[in-house]
């Protein structure tokens, strides 16, 4: 159970065990057709509150922490996309969940897009957030963050984590809401990622190439990205809209890589009326 001093509903926690022999930590909030948010690299189903908190009362909302990370444990099989995909999925049918949205942020993101070509009998909508479709293509960031990226591992905690969310959000946002910031960081380094899971992710997110398998994903999907995204520039947006047939792109000015949590009313908004149109 999570109890947090910004976010007052309770989340049912439990642990669910997985083909491969991990146990996936799930939380669950909310009612209505089922949701699935899929976290970014480095960090856990925590990186939702925001957005959580403005569509509980929408939704059942699943959050899960990613092999490995937060409190999903790890298991000997081979730290992959596909494995990844597989894990949202069993997740999702031991909770009854047969059909459900998917909600994908970056690193997660790249998760969503791989569920949707394994399983896209499984999904009614599929959102990417701060996403790509990787390969040649690809539009990379600054050297800034390709240098965190390449470091963040060997950080200590709390240096590792204020830069993160400083790459991560738009500045002005983070500037006038220095609360909200100051919780994510009390939390992230509270519940410390594992260096070995955090090079296995960065070794996904930087081999990640959808570009031929994009074009496959017939699943109504949005996409949303904050024109600010100093992590993923948003040209990557425009050219996996591109890709994905009839995807509609949204665009969030005053939004940097983490849109969900610097304009969650905006991520909700488009989220909510996505769904309604597409039903």
């Amino acid at each position: 159970m999570v109890l947090s001093i910004m976010f007052l509903f309770v989340w049912q926690g439990e642990l669910i065990k997985v083909s491969h022999g991990a146990e996936i930590y799930v939380e669950q909030v909310g009612s209505g057709e089922p949701l699935l948010f899929l976290p970014g690299l480095g960090t856990t189903h925590d990186t939702w509150s925001q957005l959580a908190e403005v569509m509980k009362d929408d939704y059942r909302l699943v959050l899960f922490d990613l092999r490995g990370s937060g409190s999903s444990s790890m298991s000997e099989a081979v730290y992959s996309l596909a494995g990844l995909a597989s894990d949202a999925l069993e997740v999702m049918t031991s909770l009854g969940h047969e059909k459900f949205h998917l909600v994908g942020l970056s690193l997660g993101s790249f998760v969503a897009q791989n569920v949707a070509v394994m399983a896209p009998e499984r999904l009614s909508s599929l959102t990417l957030i701060g996403s790509t479709m990787g390969g040649p293509q690809h539009v990379a960031p600054s050297n800034e963050v390709i240098s965190f990226f390449m470091t963040m591992g060997s950080m200590p905690p709390d240096q590792r984590v204020a830069l993160g969310l400083k790459l991560a959000l738009h500045p002005d946002w983070a500037a006038a809401n220095e609360t909200i910031v100051a919780r994510y960081a009390e939390y992230s380094l509270q519940n410390p990622q594992d260096p070995v899971t955090l090079s296995k992710q960065i070794m996904i997110g930087t081999m990640f190439d959808f570009s031929q398998q994009a074009g496959t994903i017939h699943t109504p999907t949005l996409i949303i990205h904050g024109a600010q995204d100093q992590v993923v520039p948003v040209d990557n947006a425009r050219k996996l809209a591109a890709l994905i047939p009839e995807s509609k792109l949204v665009v969030l000015e005053g939004s940097g890589h983490a849109s969900h949590i610097d304009a969650a009313k905006r991520v909700a908004d488009a989220i909510n009326s996505f769904l309604e149109s597409s039903d």
